[in-house]
């Protein structure tokens, strides 16, 4: 009796996923240099990518074999894909949402930073660590108290979180030895740290709108 109530508890989340599948060319990176630098590791790489209506910013792709040398391509060995002229990060690096099978879009890329307004529901949701891709079920591991308490209300009144690359940070040692930089959910305290905000307070940063959080990052580190 149990197995029949968990299958049909899947069925259900399933449903309420409308996936999507398409087949794409991309090009693929291996280290955040790579694209920093704009020499991507493969070019043209055909790829089927994968996204919800549940999961808005997360994508999952899987690479065709090259024919070459008959190479299979995973997606957790690159750091990012480029589909459109558009920047999607691995997330196996990340500190905060942790999956080697997702990508997440970063609508925004400068030379300093790329970043994402994500809605708090797309992360909080119930069920919401189970993303589901065809015949594929990720885990994105992830600390929802943690998520709740590093997000920034827009003038809607409506709770977002900011994900982000900081690619200034290239220039660090802890960075240049693999090239890799994690997508991490932006909180006070590296705004503190990172941003020149350190005579203001913790709550006082949470107090922020986040089109203001997002002009303090736009503006570039100062340290």
């Amino acid at each position: 009796m149990k197995i029949y109530n968990i299958l049909g508890f899947f069925l259900i989340l399933f449903s309420q996923q409308l996936i999507s599948q398409q087949t794409v060319q991309v090009n693929l990176y291996s280290t955040s240099i790579e694209y920093h630098q704009g020499v991507p590791a493969h070019e043209n790489i055909e790829a089927k990518m994968f996204s919800s209506n549940e999961n808005l910013h997360f994508y999952h792709f899987r690479f065709k074999k090259q024919r070459k040398n008959k190479k299979e391509l995973k997606a957790k060995d690159h750091w990012a894909v480029e589909y459109n002229g558009e920047l999607y990060v691995n997330l196996n690096s990340s500190l905060d949402l942790m999956s080697d099978q997702l990508y997440v879009k970063l609508n925004v890329v400068r030379d300093h930073v790329a970043y994402a307004i994500i809605d708090g529901k797309e992360l909080n949701r119930k069920n919401g660590h189970l993303v589901y891709f065809d015949d594929l079920i990720i885990n994105l591991d992830m600390d929802i108290s943690h998520l709740i308490k590093n997000s920034w209300e827009d003038e809607n009144g409506q709770r977002k979180h900011i994900v982000y690359v900081d690619f200034s940070r290239l220039q660090e040692s802890a960075f240049q030895r693999d090239g890799i930089l994690p997508a991490n959910i932006l909180n006070p305290n590296y705004l503190m740290k990172h941003y020149g905000q350190g005579r203001k307070t913790r709550r006082q940063l949470k107090s922020l709108k986040v089109k203001e959080v997002i002009s303090i990052i736009e503006q570039g580190e100062t340290d």
